[in-house]
């Protein structure tokens, strides 16, 4: 691997993410735990309810005792009904209290004794188990997440072989770690599906997903890989190419680091939403959201974390930036490319937690910045992977590798910290970029030019290529600039077609030129490049006090020419001719076309008419009848800026009836309160807070209703329901928008609901309101 950059490791501290240290101890996993008893296999039967979220299980452990003189054992169960208890087929005295289960045990215990313990228990989780508008239920890997569906002790350093039960409606498929012995039909309501794991997971990783699943499988070896994903996201060849890439993967990855996969399957989960999850990894089980970003970088990273992960994982999260580092290594070791996240349907605030660690900004920082640090420390822990999965399966602490690293290199590195921005690759390139716009005077010999900074900028002299084309020759020069604001003149022949400045070497330059319609119809007519036609057909538009030139566009869009010309030549015709009557039907026309720009162009045009009753029914048929969400909303801004109040309402009324998803309907109702439709706005929003819907629709009908609902009696009602949602960043929403509603009491609301908020981001949003001065 090329390696450019040479950076002490003491400046890791400079390069990447600081995360917060955490408000309270409950939000991750406690370092070193008091492990009284071991435990060797759970057995857990469970009912899923998908309407509910309702769970209805008996989890059943075979244990055995650390120390002696123990009198009883502690699990964590929170917000559990419990029914039984039972230790060794004999009724167990238990309490419950505080999100524990204290079971009294026969009697005191003596080292290496065993005990059988079995739970019954059912529960309406309010953290750990997810749910959408598709019907699936599936596991949060959140720290602290897996007492909230079972009885257990939840820490990465509790291990047991696992036979998972999971009983769902019929029509229904599961999935869950381990290899699935069983399938059996119950009755015409029911199946039931049986997972085993050969050999020992922590706690942290068991995790399931019920729902209507099209499963596809391949084999690796003799090994299986399974993928499963919710109906009709990803076609059978995407489904197929998924598969085929994790099998290479796979293989790669053992030859890489000379240790087969760590268990018996792969099982592929690809959801809808990823419902503000971070780590999407458990036992022999990974998570692929849609709204995730790349779908192989998501792959890879839930691969390499079998590994670097589960099978060697971190105590806690906060100091878990040695898994991020080893997964780094193993994917630089595997192939030379950045691989970026880029997750979307996240609240725009952002906040910090420790579910970062495993965020998508952390990936991506690992991923833009390895390659700057040591090279010898690079090659140091690429080349000892397989020394390090050596150690064998476990929890291990970054001293743990640090004080590996130090034997090989003599080098002190036992911590790493995160600092800067989350999203800094992203800032960092966008910050590069510099923009300018340069204007063109033309005079009788000669051009002004006028540089003006629109991003960026430079302090020193900048100096350019610049092309100048005649009737008897091409001249090359060169022209110099700087600073925010500059100008240069240059002389040119009397018969000059066109001027052209270049970017040179200078690839985050941007020049934005704007030149004579005489330069611009040049370029249209003898640009090599479709870009370079395209900049000029944009630009026409600019000479919109030049009615002649409607003529030269009308002669070009008659041509053969690539469609986003032709795209591009609508739009400026359009400023042109300035809403003109007459002059609609050229877009009308256009609206016709087989292709899309093309059609985009003309109706983005067309909302210059807003008198003519053909283009008003013309547009709304075309939002009617729009094929993807992005072009039905375009269309709805334009069909909504030339209808009257009432056309509009009937638009968005016969919307709200017809768009079951709730997608199209949403937009329009928030383009209704635009228009100051404000009462039947929020009327029609009120329906879209529903949780059938996807987070997307119950997002955008929440901010409507933050934005312009502000009847206290009103959200009295929502906010309980909202702040129940098992959706964190619906509840994250509804808590930071609570203190824009005059006359609530939002301060009693939170108090009576942030003792049971287990979401850190959630719960610091609701702590941050509440300490603020009353």
């Amino acid at each position: 691997m090329k390696r450019t950059g040479r950076l002490p490791l003491a400046l890791l501290f400079l390069l990447l993410l600081f995360i917060s240290p955490l408000q309270a101890q409950d939000f991750d996993f406690e370092k070193y735990p008091k492990l009284n008893f071991n435990f060797s296999q759970l057995n857990l039967d469970l009912t899923i309810d998908p309407e509910n979220n309702g769970i209805k299980g008996t989890a059943a452990y075979e244990l055995s005792a650390n120390i002696g003189g123990v009198d009883s054992l502690v699990l964590q169960a929170a917000h559990m009904d419990i029914a039984s208890v039972s230790i060794n087929d004999a009724e167990a005295s238990f309490t419950l209290n505080n999100d524990s289960l204290f079971i009294q045990l026969p009697d005191s215990t003596l080292p290496g004794k065993t005990y059988s313990l079995t739970v019954d228990y059912s529960t309406i989780p309010k953290f750990g188990i997810l749910s959408n508008d598709l019907g699936t239920v599936w596991t949060s890997l959140l720290p602290q997440s897996h007492k909230h569906w079972f009885p257990t002790i939840d820490h990465p350093r509790v291990t047991f072989n696992s036979t998972l039960s999971l009983t769902v409606p019929s029509g229904y498929q599961a999935v869950a770690n381990g290899v699935k012995l069983e399938e059996e039909i119950l009755d015409v309501e029911q199946v039931r599906y049986v997972f085993k794991t050969r050999n020992e997971i922590p706690t942290t990783s068991l995790t399931f997903a019920v729902g209507r699943l099209e499963r596809n499988e391949t084999s690796f070896g003799v090994k299986k890989i399974n993928l499963n994903a919710e109906s009709g996201l990803w076609s059978a060849a995407e489904r197929k190419t998924l598969l085929q890439e994790a099998a290479q993967i796979l293989k790669r990855t053992e030859e890489q680091i000379g240790m087969k996969y760590p268990y018996e399957r792969l099982n592929i989960v690809m959801l809808q939403d990823h419902f503000w999850e971070t780590k999407t990894w458990g036992a022999s089980v990974i998570f692929i959201h849609e709204n995730g970003g790349n779908l192989q970088a998501q792959l890879r990273r839930g691969i390499y974390g079998q590994w670097f992960g589960v099978y060697q994982r971190e105590e806690q999260w906060a100091n878990a930036n040695a898994v991020n580092l080893l997964q780094t290594a193993l994917h630089y070791r595997l192939q030379d490319s950045t691989i970026r996240l880029s997750y979307e349907d996240i609240p725009s605030e952002k906040p910090s937690s420790v579910y970062d660690t495993f965020g998508p900004s952390i990936w991506n920082t690992f991923q833009g910045n390895y390659d700057n640090l040591e090279k010898n420390f690079l090659d140091t822990i690429e080349e000892n992977l397989p020394s390090v999965l050596a150690w064998g399966e476990g929890v291990y602490d970054f001293s743990d590798y640090g004080e590996f690293w130090y034997q090989k290199t003599g080098q002190p590195v036992f911590e790493l910290k995160m600092e800067g921005s989350g999203n800094s690759v992203t800032e960092s390139m966008e910050s590069d970029t510099v923009i300018y716009r340069v204007d063109y005077t033309q005079n009788t010999d000669n051009i002004k030019l006028t540089f003006e900074a629109l991003q960026g900028g430079y302090e020193e002299l900048v100096t350019l290529p610049l092309v100048q084309v005649s009737a008897n020759a091409v001249d090359t020069s060169q022209v110099t600039f700087t600073g925010a604001r500059d100008s240069v003149t240059i002389n040119v022949p009397a018969l000059v077609e066109n001027v052209s400045i270049t970017t040179g070497d200078r690839s985050n330059l941007i020049l934005e030129q704007y030149k004579p319609a005489s330069f611009l119809i040049y370029q249209l007519r003898n640009a090599a490049s479709v870009e370079e036609r395209i900049e000029a057909a944009e630009k026409l538009g600019y000479h919109s006090d030049d009615p002649d030139l409607q003529l030269a566009i009308k002669d070009f869009m008659n041509r053969e020419l690539d469609p986003r010309v032709k795209a591009a030549l609508l739009r400026s015709f359009g400023e042109i001719a300035g809403g003109a009557s007459g002059t609609e039907q050229v877009f009308l026309e256009a609206l016709q076309n087989e292709n899309r720009d093309i059609r985009e162009a003309a109706l983005s045009v067309l909302q210059n008419y807003p008198d003519s009753e053909t283009v008003q029914q013309r547009v709304r048929d075309y939002a009617l009848e729009a094929d993807s969400l992005k072009f039905y909303k375009n269309a709805t801004r334009i069909y909504s800026s030339v209808s009257d109040s009432n056309a509009f309402e009937s638009f968005v009324s016969n919307m709200v009836s017809a768009d079951t998803a709730g997608h199209k309907a949403i937009f329009a109702i928030q383009e209704l309160a635009n228009r100051g439709s404000i009462d039947r706005a929020v009327r029609q929003a009120e329906f879209y807070i529903s949780d059938v819907y996807d987070f997307k629709v119950r997002s955008a009908a929440l901010k409507i209703l933050l934005q312009h609902d502000h009847a206290p009696a009103d959200w009295e009602v929502r906010t309980k329901e909202m702040l129940s949602d098992s959706d964190p960043r619906i509840r994250y929403i509804t808590v930071n928008g609570l203190p824009k509603i005059t006359g609530l009491d939002y301060r009693e609301l939170l108090e009576s609901v942030i003792q049971d908020e287990y979401d850190q981001r959630v719960f610091k949003a609701m702590e941050s309101i509440l300490s603020r001065e009353s």
